[in-house]
Formats: C-alpha cells, structure tokens, sequence
C-alpha cells in the first residue's frame, strides 16, 4: 500500500522518527472513505486538497502522540 508508505514519511518528517519504526493500522468500515494508489494519484477520492488535509492530520497525530507518551 503505497499510501501507507507515504503516511509514514508524513509522520517521520514531523515527528523525527524513523519511518521503518511507525506502524500504520487500518480498519475496514464501509462508512469511511476510500483511499487507494497514492496521494497524487488517488482514482477513488479525486479531491486533492482533502486527500492533502489527511496527511497533515496523520502527521498530528504522531506529534499529539509523541506529546502523549508516558512510561
């Protein structure tokens, strides 16, 4: 899945971590939104801007959890 790849470089450029140590979980929901190829060529959602708004929002989340983290 090249789009789990690419969300794993969006969230190592924000939170410095390796890329190769973060894991990407996906759940299968019929109400979610399709994502496929990757996020210059996304043939199921044809709208750029909020295919780019997700990315960011993944790259939050690294940092939100990075913030988060306690032994």
């Amino acid at each position: 899945m090249e789009y789990a790849k690419e969300l794993r470089e969006e969230i190592a450029a924000r939170t410095g971590l390796p890329a190769g140590n973060i894991m990407i979980h996906a759940l299968h929901q019929h109400s979610a939104i399709a994502l496929r190829g990757n996020r210059h060529n996304n043939n199921l959602m044809g709208d750029h801007a909020f295919v780019d708004v997700l990315y960011r929002k993944f790259g939050d989340l690294g940092v939100l959890a990075l913030q988060d983290l306690a032994e």
